[in-house]
C-alpha cells in the first residue's frame, strides 16, 4: 500500500493572541513556545470531534505533529478519541525568520511526555529528525526547500516502517502547513497562487487541508515534477467548519511579520483599530476573562465642518484615516482649517458633525439638532450631502441663510449607494 491521503491541520488559538491574557508562560521553558489559550484548546476537541466523526475509511491512521507544544496540545485529543500515538517530526516545525533576536529549538520528547497526561502512552519517545529546519532562521524559499526535501524521505519512511498505513494527519505551523501543501502539489514558490483566480491556502487557526494522490505517473506541474512521480490534488482548502467561531488569525506569506508573533498581533491591531473593530475572519476580541463573545469598548472621535450654505454645487465629504477630510467640489477642509478655501467667514457656514459610521445607529448633528441614524448596508465612510429640491435658484440670498439648517435637515445624506435614514435625537452630543 502507498499513502493516498494526507491532512495537514494549523494548530489552535494560542494564548499571546488573547488581547487581555492571561499569558501563561512556555510549560517547556523554550523561547515563544507558548501553550494554546483556552480557546485553541476547545477548538483541538472540535477538530477532534470533526475527524473521528469520518467514515473509518477516511480517518487518519498515522499523527505526525510539530515538535512545539501548541501542535501537540492540538492533535492530543485526536489521539486520545482514535487511540493512537503521536509522532513527532522536526521536518514539520515552526518557521523562524532569519536574524530573529531567537530561534527556538523543540524540547526533547523525554519532556514533551511528561507535560501531557498519559504523556508516555500517547507521544513517541523518538523524535524523527531527517529534516531539521534551519538553526539560523529561514527565508520563504528556505522553508520552500525545506518541504520539497521533507516529502520524499517522509512519504518514503512512512511507506517501509508502516505498509499498512495510506492516511496521515500533521499538524503543524501556518507558514509550514502552507509551504507543505505548496510542495505537496508540485510549486516551488510559496507565494504562487494555486489557480489563475489567485486562490491561496487558507491558514486560519485549526483549519486543515486534505490532499488525496489520484495514482497517476509523471504528472508535472509547469517544469516541475511532483513528489515521487505521484499526482497529489487538493480537495479541502483551510477547512473551518467545525469550529464555532469558523476562521479565525488567518495567516499567510504576504504578511510580513512571523505567523502568531506579537509582531503580527500589532498588526492585526492596527489593522482593526482602523476598521472600527468590526468582527471578520482575523478576529482577536477573544478575552478569556470576559469570555470569546465580549466586544470591546471603542472611542468615538468627533469631526467638525463647517458646510457652506451658500454653494449650489453638492458637497462630497470624505473621511480620512488621519481624521481629515476633503471635498469633491474642489473645497478643503480639515480639522486644522474649519473654513474652506474660497468660502469667506460670514457665508453663516452650517455645523455638521458625525460620530460612529462604524457602528449600526451613528450620530449626526446638524446645525443645532441631533439625528441617530440607521443604515440600509454600512459598507464604507463615504458621505454624499445634497441640497434640498426647495432651494432654488433666484431665492433671496439673506432667506436661504436664515432657512438653511431647515432645508439641511431634509437632505438625504449617503453612504456610497446606500441611504442612511435619520430620526431626530433628543441627547445632546
Amino acid at each position: 500500500m502507498v499513502v493516498n491521503t494526507i491532512y495537514i491541520a494549523r494548530h489552535g488559538y494560542r494564548s499571546n493572541w488573547l488581547p487581555n491574557g492571561p499569558y501563561p508562560p512556555p510549560p517547556t521553558g523554550v523561547d515563544s513556545d507558548v501553550p494554546l489559550a483556552s480557546h485553541g484548546e476547545n477548538q483541538a476537541q472540535e477538530l477532534a470531534h470533526y475527524i473521528h466523526s469520518l467514515p473509518e475509511e477516511e480517518q487518519p491512521q498515522l499523527l505526525i505533529s510539530s515538535p512545539f507544544y501548541r501542535c501537540i496540545q492540538t492533535i492530543y485529543p485526536l489521539a486520545q478519541l482514535l487511540d493512537k500515538t503521536i509522532q513527532l517530526d522536526t521536518g514539520v516545525g515552526e518557521y523562524y525568520k532569519e536574524k530573529r533576536y531567537c530561534i527556538p529549538q523543540p524540547a526533547k520528547p523525554e519532556l514533551l511526555r511528561k507535560l501531557f497526561l498519559h504523556g508516555e502512552k500517547y507521544i513517541e519517545k523518538d523524535m524523527w529528525c531527517e529534516v531539521i529546519p534551519n538553526k539560523l532562521g529561514e527565508t520563504d524559499d528556505s522553508i520552500m526547500q525545506r518541504c520539497l526535501k521533507f516529502w520524499p524521505q517522509f512519504i518514503n519512511k512512512v511507506e517501509r516502517g508502516f505498509p499498512a498505513v495510506e492516511r496521515i494527519m500533521i499538524v503543524t505551523h501556518a507558514a509550514t502547513k502552507i509551504a507543505l501543501g505548496m510542495a505537496l502539489l508540485g510549486f516551488d514558490n510559496v507565494l504562487q497562487p494555486l489557480d489563475n483566480k489567485g486562490t491561496i491556502i487558507r491558514s486560519g487557526a485549526c483549519s486543515i487541508d486534505k490532499y488525496i494522490c489520484t495514482e497517476e505517473q509523471n504528472i508535472t506541474n509547469g517544469n516541475k515534477l511532483n513528489v515521487l512521480n505521484r499526482h497529489w490534488v487538493m480537495i479541502m482548502n483551510g477547512n473551518t467548519e467545525f469550529l464555532t467561531k469558523g476562521e479565525e488569525m488567518h495567516w499567510d506569506f504576504r504578511t510580513k511579520a512571523e505567523a502568531g508573533s506579537d509582531e503580527e498581533m500589532k498588526l492585526k491591531k492596527q489593522q482593526q483599530n482602523m476598521s472600527g473593530f468590526n468582527k471578520g475572519s482575523d478576529s482577536i476580541n477573544i478575552d478569556e476573562n470576559k469570555g470569546a463573545d465580549d466586544e470591546y469598548i471603542t472611542e468615538d472621535v468627533f469631526v467638525t465642518i463647517q458646510l457652506p450654505v451658500t454653494s449650489k454645487n453638492p458637497t462630497k465629504i470624505t473621511k480620512k484615516d488621519n481624521g481629515n477630510t476633503k471635498s469633491s467640489n474642489s473645497t478643503s477642509l480639515d480639522k486644522d482649517n474649519n473654513n474652506p478655501n474660497g468660502i469667506e467667514d460670514d457665508d453663516d457656514p452650517t455645523i455638521f458633525q458625525y460620530s460612529g459610521l462604524d457602528s449600526e445607529s451613528p450620530l449626526i448633528k446638524i446645525g443645532d439638532k441631533i439625528y441617530r441614524g440607521e443604515w440600509n448596508k454600512l459598507v464604507g465612510t463615504e458621505l454624499v450631502i445634497t441640497r434640498n429640491e426647495s432651494e432654488k435658484e433666484g431665492e433671496d440670498t439673506q432667506k436661504k441663510s436664515k432657512e438653511a439648517n431647515n432645508d439641511l435637515e431634509e437632505h438625504n445624506i449617503k453612504i456610497v449607494k446606500d441611504v442612511l435614514k435619520l430620526t431626530e435625537y433628543n441627547t445632546p452630543m
